[in-house]
This record gives C-alpha cells, structure tokens and sequence, in this order.
C-alpha cells in the first residue's frame, strides 16, 4: 500500500490547478480578441470569415475543456485535504498554496456531501435530489475519444450555416 505524503501530494495539485488556470485565463484573452477582430471586421469591411467562427469555436472548447479538468483537480484537492485531515496530518505548505487550497475547499462548488450508513453498509447522500443529479451528469459526460468529431461536426454546421448565409445574400442582389 503507498503512503500518501499529503504536503507534496497538495502542492503537486494546487501547481497543476494554477497552470490550469493560468492556460484557461490566456485561451479568455484570446477569445476576447477574436471577438473584438470579429466585431470590427464586421463593422469595417462587412466580411466575416468562417475561420473567425472556428476559431472562436475552438477556443470556447478550450475553455471548457480546463474548466473540466479545473473541476477534477479541485476535487483531487478536496479529497487529499480531508484525508489529510482525518489522519490528524497538519499540512505543511506555503501561503501562496494555502490560499488557493482555503479558495478551493471553501467554494462548495461540485461538493457531494456523503456519508456510509453503518447498517447497510452503503453510501448514501445527505440530500436525494444528489444521487439523481450524479446519473444524469454521468449520462452526459463526454467521451474524450469523440472529441474531434464533435469538432469536425461544429465545423461542418458553421461551414453550413456560413453557405446559407451567403446563398441569402446573392438572393437579395
């Protein structure tokens, strides 16, 4: 059995969290510009591109795909932080990671409170409406492997949709 070194184990994760974070704020300010491109192209020359859209598109997907991934590690983190806690372990971090673990643990955001009923030896959820919400979330998860395809197809409807659009506006001449 490994043993669980909690103050590197949280570190590891609150860095990674951090990087997280840092690629999804920098995909935001890309996104922001591409917006900002679309709406003066518009404004100016009146010719938007398909490739503006796919691009903006891509960049949405990015985000949130981090944003995902920003949830399971906040997760990890929650869950090293409670075992650490019920082993009696006092985490020794710095401030810069004590912070974001107080910022973490502290949101309740995503946090299913459960308990093991001792007489029948099950998890249960303190609140009912918890275990429905777990199996429609989990009916709904993505698979990664599919990933380029839902691409490809968003692709294919903006490349349509962008058709129609100018089919439209040759109508109208």
């Amino acid at each position: 059995m490994k043993k669980i070194d909690f103050d590197s184990d949280i570190k590891h994760l609150i860095s990674y969290y951090n990087h997280l974070l840092f690629a999804q704020d920098k995909v935001g300010e890309e996104m922001e510009e591409l917006t900002k491109d679309i709406i003066r192209k518009k404004d100016e020359e009146n010719d938007i591109e398909l490739e503006d859209f796919i691009d903006l598109e891509e960049k949405s997907f990015m985000t949130n795909l981090y944003q995902q991934e920003m949830l399971k590690v906040s997760s990890s983190i929650k869950a090293v932080y409670r075992l650490s806690i019920n082993a009696g372990h006092n985490l020794n971090i710095d401030d810069d990671s004590k912070k974001v673990l107080d910022r973490i643990v502290n949101d309740g955001e995503s946090d299913f409170i459960m308990y093991v009923d001792n007489n029948t030896d099950s998890v249960m959820f303190k609140e009912e409406s918890v275990e429905e919400g777990i199996k429609n979330m989990c009916k709904y998860r993505v698979d990664p492997s599919s990933l380029e395809d839902r691409f490809n197809m968003l692709k294919s409807q903006y490349e349509y949709f962008f058709k129609i659009v100018n089919n439209e506006g040759k109508k109208a001449d």
